[in-house]
């Protein structure tokens, strides 16, 4: 894990400073969805939601309880089509349309009469929702998580060797900062020697730079890590035409003071423990970070001026077919009551071919989160019942590049006599002809007054209501099958066939 830990940081470092690429037909099962959705097939489904209990959001959403919600959507050049409504008999109920061009997302609704909402995006609007603007670089979140999600095999087979250049560079660099080794006992009475390292965040900056160079240079590092890139991604990250900007970066970073680490040594010379202390730039909300590896535990703090928050990982683990992560979670603001949670979080994955010649792609996570035992019964924490959470999900389809894909979702979340639960599928499909959906006169949301925008899901949410309380729903409805969606994969886009009509 301290490996992986160094590896995610010359990542960051790389994406301060300024999809896996697949054989043709080498993709994997929600790859296929995304290149069929991309090539322009429909997508149809469903969704159900059920809720127990009388708690507050239970409660909220009674009117949705048990209601059968249609899903059809659709992209082409440039512009999409979302629809949702529920069924009564062949009557659509509550018909509601997200719509848009790249520029604006439109919203129009059979519960809104003779209103149509517009929220100007612009182009990458799901950046834009995480704060990325069209002048930034590509946002490094996926790259972080795909790294961050290697199994323990790909990390041994590939990931430790290539990385072993720069830990052993790293050792011979820290060792011209060691003080003077310290005897004293552990825990269980051993003999240990405690080491410390000093290091102004001037050298700090320095070294970076001097691996950064190296390691872009460095074609099979570079190749991993592509992998875990997308093309935009890379080509911003992971050019080394671009290390003078790298370098005036890592200048420029708004560090002072000095990393610490203290490592105890055993008799041996093994490494029992570390303890790495980083100061964090000037004005954010957090002024230290440390990490401290002792015994298999992995322990994360960020140490502020009004509250601290500690992340624990007692146990991780990673294979192809599964992953398990425990541990706590301790929030301890200056005023008011803290919070600490332990979570046992576990993920099992099957990929099968059944008989059919049908591909399984079939994931499933469980997570549970209750008091930590340490703290219990104390005041200064709030105290909450165990929460047990569930997501699956399905993806299937036979194996030629035509075949259909289709998505099944289960969730759920319960605490105490709290329950909720959602189920659905889409599936993708030949596509059709886009409506002509109104865009003439639409309000802007954001010039909207905040008392207008709560006027107008009050009427949203009463229309809604109305609308559905006649309505018995009733099994949900499996998306009907198709044995083909009209895309190749190996050929480029085509137009829509004239003749295609909306469902």
């Amino acid at each position: 894990m301290m490996k992986r830990f160094w590896c995610l940081i010359m990542c960051l470092a790389l994406t301060l400073t300024s999809v896996c690429a697949l054989a043709a037909d080498d993709y994997t099962l929600p790859e296929k969805l995304q290149m069929q959705i991309e090539f322009g097939n429909g997508v149809k489904g469903a969704l159900l939601l059920t809720a127990s209990g009388e708690g507050a959001l239970t409660q909220a959403l009674s009117t949705l309880n048990g209601t059968e919600i249609q899903i059809r959507g659709i992209s082409l050049d440039g512009t999409y089509q979302t629809s949702f409504y529920a069924l009564n008999g062949e009557e659509q109920v509550g018909l509601t349309q997200l719509y848009g061009d790249g520029e604006n997302l439109y919203l129009r609704s059979d519960l809104l009469p003779d209103l149509v909402l517009r929220y100007p995006l612009g182009e990458d609007w799901l950046e834009r929702l995480m704060g990325r603007t069209e002048e930034d670089n590509p946002t490094w979140y996926s790259a972080a998580a795909n790294l961050l999600s290697l199994t323990d095999g790909e990390w041994e087979a590939s990931w430790a060797l290539a990385l072993q250049p720069y830990t052993t560079a790293l050792e011979l660099w820290l060792s011209a900062y060691a003080s003077e080794p310290v005897v004293n006992q552990g825990e269980q009475g051993e003999t240990l020697m405690t080491v410390r390292y000093d290091v102004p965040i001037e050298d700090v900056k320095a070294e970076l730079r001097t691996l950064l160079a190296q390691a872009l240079s460095d074609e099979p590092l570079m190749t991993l890590l592509r992998a875990q890139l997308t093309e935009a991604q890379a080509a911003v990250y992971l050019n080394p035409g671009l290390l003078y900007y790298y370098d005036a970066i890592i200048d420029a970073l708004p560090l002072s003071g000095e990393v610490t680490m203290e490592r105890d040594l055993s008799t041996r010379g093994e490494t029992v423990s570390t303890d790495v202390r980083l100061p964090l730039p000037v004005g954010s909300l957090w002024q230290e970070m440390s990490l401290e590896q002792n015994s298999g535990d992995m322990t994360l703090t960020l140490t502020g001026a009004a509250s601290s928050l500690m992340v624990v990982m007692k146990t991780a683990s990673a294979t192809e077919t599964g992953a398990r992560y425990a541990g706590l979670v301790r929030l301890e603001p200056e005023d008011g009551q803290g919070f600490a949670a332990a979570f046992t979080l576990k993920k099992v994955f099957s990929h099968t071919v059944d008989d059919d010649t049908r591909e399984h792609d079939v994931t499933t996570w469980t997570l549970e989160v209750s008091m930590d035992d340490t703290v219990a019964g104390d005041g200064d924490y709030m105290t909450f019942e165990p929460v047990q959470a569930s997501l699956m999900t399905h993806f299937h389809s036979k194996n030629a590049k035509r075949n259909a894909t289709t998505l099944e979702v289960t969730a759920s979340v319960t605490q105490g006599t709290e329950s909720l639960a959602l189920a659905g599928s889409i599936k993708t499909s030949s596509p059709w002809v886009l409506d002509k959906l109104p865009t003439d006169g639409a309000e802007d949301i954001t010039a909207m007054t905040a008392s207008y925008r709560g006027e107008i899901l009050d009427m949203l949410w009463s229309n809604l209501q109305s609308a559905l309380s006649a309505l018995h729903p009733g099994e949900l409805p499996v998306p009907e099958e198709n044995t083909a969606t009209g895309t190749d994969l190996s050929a480029e886009p085509t137009t829509v066939p004239a003749a295609v009509t909306t469902p």
